[in-house]
């Protein structure tokens, strides 16, 4: 009596080495559709982080806009409630007398 299976069956069972082989080959498939995968994304994470930037600067200039306006304003009620002169008669200067004449005690004349 033989104690060995017969052909066919020892086909059909695989080796410990070829399980191994089979096994580093699906880990590699793996790897390769994961990296696949993370070179897709990172391109779509790169539009994103663009698009968010640039909604970011769009933001600051804007806010800085605000706070310019803001001291614009402010500085105006301070001007109309103080009665401060500004513009062109800002040094002190009435009825457009320049700031000479204006010092000087000249008088316009016409």
């Amino acid at each position: 009596m033989e104690l060995d299976p017969p052909q066919g069956a020892r086909a059909s069972e695989p080796s410990s080495l070829e399980s191994l082989q089979d096994l580093a080959a699906s880990f590699l498939r793996y790897l390769e559709l994961r990296l696949q995968l993370l070179g897709s994304e990172s391109r779509e994470t790169g539009i994103h982080l663009l698009i968010l930037a640039l909604l970011f600067v769009s933001v600051l200039i804007c806010f800085g806009g605000f706070v310019i306006m803001l001291v614009v304003f402010l500085l105006y009620l301070m001007m109309l409630i103080l009665h401060w002169e500004w513009g062109w008669s800002a040094p002190g200067t009435r009825r457009g007398a320049s700031a000479y004449q204006y010092r000087n005690g000249g008088s316009l004349q016409i």
